[in-house]
């Protein structure tokens, strides 16, 4: 009786199916919600009507639930950020005299940690940091402290020495060893000057440091209602390519998400053996791509602009790629058929990136991502369209543009053009919404969500931030993941209402009750 109720049953043998879910209020696209949905071996492969074309081993009532796709965080360093949380916390901190006495009762009480970490210092509000303070406090141990951002990095004496970084030393391509007066290095390093001592400091850990807080903070992803993340293995400057690390905490049962892998390509040197990663592709654990950093970051004001800074006339941002180099890695990355992720955050960088696509000899059929895209020139939203390139957002750093350092580089010509998801959606650009974790400290989806749909000043339609969350997902990764149309892994997410039926200043009452992964 049950099975006639639900129209899936026939006087004809009917193909076997795993699950029925039914009686529900199961959120397939913007535009389409169904009652039932049938999965077999974890993907959706009949809704409504057409579940009656197979007969289900088990059936589910769904009493009414409502669920969404499995929502998919698009940019995360979950990896290095585990690490570094678990080390020297310094977020909101903004004077030297705070941020050293946060170093010496930290010092004091780690003596057993060969180098000390720190992490989230305010690059903007930071005066006159100098190595000289850090070595009156530990000057027989390395420090590396990053700011928020991830792209600038204060050390003492102990780390310049280790890295053999002195008055001699010349800034690399696309990095700043800062200088006092008389040429000597001050103990900040910018960008990718960060990587002449990276290699150091990682060498002093080993992979059982890195793996339990990555399964602590995995698991608290999971319980705030993220099914899957776009990690990125690495850092500006620092090389964390340890997928191996997830795979560990899968063959353990202990990989509550899934996890699309990005390896980190920091020059063109590096390209020939980065491209060889055969990588992991198994239930929970996928290499997705390269990780490209083009140019600096909106917090410290280096984002690579086309104009100059109205403070400096001579200044243009950073970068670390060439418009040459570039078009000889998307060349590479057509005939190995790997999806790269630019960083680009200003007009001149996104250029550049669309220049070296445009440059290839033919079409392109790989998937590219432009990170963060915080200003675009006018006209590059028609190209980005037509190329069918995909842009990452980050609603929360977004929501804080106007208060960083490039705010002031751009002025008030270029921050009124600055961080336009209206434009990006009007544009009918595929938009992904993730958080830079932990550069964005806050998980919470419902709280990004409603930044990027209400927090702005230029933001998203409510539907077009959920689509951005999930449904656009599978168009950009080339994963079938972030849907539960027919042909997706059936990852559902459990809500208390419908956020593309409610108004958004109702939002703060919707809770996620639960994800379930289709494995």
């Amino acid at each position: 009786m049950i099975a006639l109720e639900l129209g899936c049953s026939s006087e004809k043998p009917l193909p076997q199916a795993d699950v029925l879910l039914y009686n529900g209020h199961i959120r397939v696209s913007s535009e389409r919600v169904a009652e039932r949905m049938l999965i077999h071996e974890g993907k959706v492969i009949a809704l409504d009507n057409d579940c009656a074309q197979y007969s289900p081993s088990e059936t589910q009532d769904l009493n009414g639930g409502i669920i969404l796709p499995g929502i998919h965080d698009a940019h995360t360093h979950l990896l290095a950020g585990s690490f570094v949380m678990e080390r020297l916390l310094l977020i909101g901190v903004s004077s030297m005299s705070n941020l050293t006495q946060k170093l010496e009762t930290y010092a004091e009480q780690n003596p057993q940690e060969p180098w000390i970490i720190g992490f989230g210092w305010l690059y903007t509000q930071l005066e006159s940091p100098s190595k000289e303070a850090f070595d009156n406090i530990v000057s027989d141990r390395p420090i590396a402290l990053f700011d928020s951002s991830g792209h600038n990095l204060l050390v003492n004496s102990k780390t310049l020495e280790i890295a053999g970084i002195d008055e001699t030393t010349l800034d690399p391509i696309g990095g700043t060893i800062v200088r006092d007066e008389n040429g000597y290095p001050t103990g900040l390093l910018k960008e990718a000057a960060i990587e002449m001592v990276s290699p150091f400091m990682l060498d002093a850990y080993n992979d059982g440091d890195f793996l339990e807080p990555l399964r602590e903070r995995v698991t608290e992803f999971s319980e705030m209602g993220i099914s899957s993340v776009s990690e990125i293995l690495a850092v500006p400057g620092v090389s964390l390519a340890r997928p191996e690390l997830y795979s560990q905490l899968e063959e353990q049962g202990e990989l509550p998400i899934r996890v699309s892998y990005y390896m980190p390509l920091f020059s063109i040197d590096e390209l020939d053996e980065v491209i060889l990663h055969e990588g992991y592709h198994t239930s929970r654990l996928q290499f997705s791509g390269l990780k490209i950093w083009v140019d600096g970051s909106t917090s410290s004001g280096s984002s690579w602009s086309l104009s100059p800074s109205v403070l400096n006339e001579e200044n243009y941002g950073s970068h670390y790629w060439t418009e040459e180099d570039l078009t000889q890695v998307i060349r590479k990355s057509e005939e190995n058929q790997l999806s790269i992720k630019f960083h680009t955050n200003g007009d001149a960088a996104i250029q550049t990136v669309l220049n070296a696509i445009e440059a290839q000899s033919k079409s392109v059929e790989q998937r590219y991502i432009l990170e963060h895209v915080a200003l675009l020139d006018p006209i590059d939203y028609l190209r980005l369209y037509e190329l069918g390139i995909c842009a990452s957002v980050q609603s929360g750093i977004a929501s804080m543009g106007r208060f960083s350092d490039q705010a002031d580089v751009w002025g008030d010509e270029r921050m009124e053009r600055a961080w336009n998801f209206q434009a990006l959606e009007e544009a009918e650009i595929t938009t992904l919404l993730g958080t830079d974790w932990p550069v964005w400290p806050t998980i919470d989806p419902l709280v990004n969500a409603w930044t990027a749909a209400a927090g702005l000043d230029k933001p998203f339609q409510p539907g077009y931030a959920w689509d951005s969350y999930t449904n656009h997902v599978q168009e950009c990764l080339g994963e079938a993941i972030g849907c539960l149309d027919i042909g997706c892994i059936a990852d559902r997410t459990w809500m208390t209402s419908d956020p593309y039926q409610t108004p958004t200043e109702d939002w703060g009452d919707i809770e996620i009750i639960r994800i379930e992964l289709a494995d």
